[in-house]
């Protein structure tokens, strides 16, 4: 299971000397002296939002664009251009991702056309040289740490039902840019609460239908839903990833943060609902990366232990009792697949 070998993974990070120093740059790009109301410039590169868009990408592509006007949202001066030791270290965790993504993931998909096996990649969006990343590797924590994902990707489910479409013609003929522009679409559809409500168009690749009973189109659809369902897998096990590696512990939704909770869902997978106490604040600014869930409903002698992914978040800073928050969580399967429901249906 992908999710227990990353949870084993992360348990082995602290033993890595470039975990040591990457948490140490982070954290000295992240102070900020409030009190003597010094701020530290450089911590732009260690801004929540890109590091969550892009993890180590971010820092590399920000540090590309210092000094020029390409970049007005995020100002950087030619004195904020990354030194070298620092730019070895984003450049490092750079090498690290994409050497999981060759040695683990592409393997999975060797058989399948160049186009879907490069879509996968950790930074696939993005054009990129290596001007902007550099070609600094870390053998020691690249061999470490993809030594734990080997298997997990060969044997994901939703790369066994993936599979099944290798000998339709449509396969072998499709682009790049097509691959990409259909996962885009599809997350405008289907990404965060919208899992809830499957689009008309999608009712007939969304049905338990055996595949050789859909027309052509439906059948194409199926299978985009399949590999957009593992790209976001991918995408949340990277952002779990690096949120480890910085330092932070996974965020958990208790009985102690809980103030009511509901779950609505489709075929395709499940929503947890939650209004939480100013304790599971934290747990609610977490979008995008791994949260555990952990409580009972009396009611039904029910208890939960599962996790998942908050997608949307409300945070108050008023109220009688407080802050509150709420906070929309995507249930994720064992293999951190946002489509738990359907991939678990027509495996």
């Amino acid at each position: 299971m992908l999710r227990q070998d990353l949870f084993s993974c992360i348990k082995s990070l602290e033993d890595l000397q470039f975990i040591k120093d990457f948490r140490d740059l982070h954290k000295h790009f992240s102070f900020n002296d409030i009190e003597n109301e010094q701020v530290n410039r450089n911590s732009i590169y260690v801004d929540d939002s890109i590091e969550k868009n892009y993890n180590f990408l971010g820092a590399l592509l920000l540090n590309d664009k210092a000094g020029s006007e390409s970049l007005p949202d995020f100002p950087l001066k030619k004195d904020n251009i990354l030194k070298n030791n620092e730019f070895k270290l984003y450049s490092q965790g750079y090498s690290l991702f994409m050497s999981i993504y060759r040695q683990c993931i592409q393997p999975s998909l060797s058989s399948f056309p160049m186009c879907i096996q490069v879509a996968l990649s950790p930074y696939a969006n993005y054009k990129i040289n290596n001007k902007i990343t550099g070609s600094f590797h870390n053998e020691e924590a690249e061999k470490q740490v993809s030594g734990y994902f080997e298997k997990s990707f060969l044997e994901l489910p939703a790369v066994q039902l993936l599979k099944n479409f290798l000998t339709e013609s449509f396969t072998q003929k499709l682009t790049f840019p097509a691959v990409m522009g259909m996962l885009s679409n599809l997350n405008k559809e289907l990404s965060g609460t919208r899992i809830v409500t499957v689009p008309e168009s999608m009712r007939g690749a969304t049905s338990l239908s055996p595949n050789s009973s859909l027309n052509e189109s439906d059948k194409m659809l199926r299978m985009f839903i399949i590999l957009y369902s593992i790209k976001k897998s991918l995408d949340y096990f990277y952002a779990t990833l690096f949120s480890a590696i910085v330092g932070n512990d996974l965020a958990v939704i208790d009985e102690n943060s809980i103030i009511n909770v509901k779950t609505s869902g489709s075929l395709l997978g499940n929503i947890r609902s939650f209004k939480l106490t100013e304790a599971g604040i934290s747990a609610a600014s977490n979008v995008g990366t791994l949260v555990l869930m952990d409580f009972g409903i009396n009611q039904i002698s029910e208890h939960y232990h599962d996790f998942g992914i908050p997608v949307k978040t409300n945070i108050s800073f008023t109220g009688e009792l407080g802050s509150s928050s709420t906070v929309e969580v995507c249930i994720l399967d064992d293999d951190l697949n946002p489509f738990e429901k359907f991939i678990s249906l027509l495996s």
